[in-house]
């Protein structure tokens, strides 16, 4: 079957109290009767149709919709924008997943990462996903002025995934060692949520377009969406989500760097950062971390003391402790150097890797000392 010849539409799908309103048998539009040519009387009843070609499809054989295999091919037709939506949040995804665990080695690490950042990932998937299915059924409807649209999508898309790679972009350095694709992904990660910000205006601002595009041909069907395009000014919409997103994303773009210069004045001075200690004392055991003198380039040590009078101290601190930073990052220690397992009285230094200089904070994580799941001992950089 060819294309609908919209070029002739009437504006049918803009509501008016004055209008009557049939279905298109053929392609299941809602269209005006009044001063609508495109019509045909069969057995008794007129029958009002969007375009030529869906007048023409009827005429040559009306039975074939009026029994039940026009509904058939309508009810496909109209399902066809969710599935092709479902199927772009399914792929971008999968091209999540998939790049997260070449960089880290491991699907454990992208479900983690998928833990931490998923209402970013799931905002930029269906923000895609949404305009996949606008774009679907734009197609259907104007299959001949889709081509500039096309294009709008794809760069929406790759904006989307890239935006998504961002929420774990430090992973990047792990598996291209490369200096300038190294420093570029570790921008990435400084900047992580500017340039997850620009995936989610990117979404909003593609989706106002299609819905542009839709409203200017009178392709809008009959439901809240279509009723709420009909009367508002998209172009207003997309002028006004352009400039808030400049404003945002420079604001956190200057922000992030502000702190990054900051940080790295520190580290041109070899200023040492000195942290507080924190004690934490659940379940009759208590755990007193003192974070050691930070300089960047530097091994990161912390000293750590548990006392008890009734618990086993008999773990390993390596096994049970990880550090984040503030880019979710997770790092395990290197090694502990002090007292054996054992015992009711334990104390020694853990003992990191250096951090990068552009780290704002750090998160220390014992996980099941005396059956509490995480202690979390916080400290931010930037102001201690």
């Amino acid at each position: 079957m060819k294309p609908h010849d919209h070029d002739t539409i009437k504006p049918c799908c803009q509501k008016k109290d004055d209008l009557t309103y049939s279905l298109d048998p053929v392609c299941g539009m809602n269209v005006a009767e009044e001063d609508n040519s495109l019509h045909h009387q069969y057995k008794g009843t007129a029958y009002y149709f969007c375009s030529s070609h869906c007048l023409k499809a009827f005429t040559k054989n009306p039975t074939a919709y009026l029994s039940g295999q026009g509904e058939v091919s309508k009810t496909a037709s109209n399902n066809r924008p969710v599935i092709f939506g479902t199927i772009g949040v399914g792929v971008l995804l999968l091209i999540f997943f998939g790049v997260v665990t070449l960089a880290n080695g491991s699907i454990n690490s992208a479900f983690q990462e998928f833990k931490r950042n998923w209402y970013w990932i799931l905002i930029l998937a269906s923000g895609f996903g949404f305009q996949l299915g606008l774009f679907t059924y734009l197609k259907q409807r104007v299959a001949e002025k889709t081509t500039a649209v096309t294009a709008e999508v794809a760069a929406s898309g790759t904006v989307s995934t890239g935006s998504m790679v961002a929420c774990c972009a430090h992973g990047l350095v792990n598996v291209l060692p490369l200096v300038g694709v190294s420093a570029a992904a570790a921008f990435l990660a400084t900047y992580q949520l500017s340039l997850i910000l620009i995936g989610v205006f990117s979404n909003l601002i593609g989706i106002t377009i299609m819905l542009g595009i839709i409203q200017k041909h009178s392709l809008l069907p009959l439901n809240a969406l279509g009723n709420f395009v009909a009367f508002h000014s998209m172009r207003k919409f997309r002028n006004g989500l352009i400039a808030v997103g400049i404003i945002v994303v420079a604001l956190t773009f200057f922000s992030t760097a502000a702190q990054s210069a900051t940080l790295a004045v520190a580290a041109e001075q070899d200023t040492v950062i000195t942290l507080k200690a924190k004690t934490d004392d659940q379940k009759s055991v208590k755990v007193k971390v003192t974070p050691q003198e930070i300089r960047f380039g530097q091994p990161v040590q912390f000293k750590l003391v548990f006392d008890t009078h009734s618990v086993d101290l008999s773990f390993d601190p390596v096994a049970i402790s990880t550090l984040q930073l503030d880019n979710n990052l997770e790092i395990r220690p290197e090694k502990w150097d002090g007292a054996a397992p054992g015992g009711h009285h334990r104390s020694g230094k853990l003992i990191f890797k250096s951090i990068p200089q552009e780290t704002k904070s750090l998160k220390l994580t014992l996980r099941n000392v005396a059956g509490v799941p995480e202690r979390n001992f916080v400290w931010d950089l930037t102001s201690e």
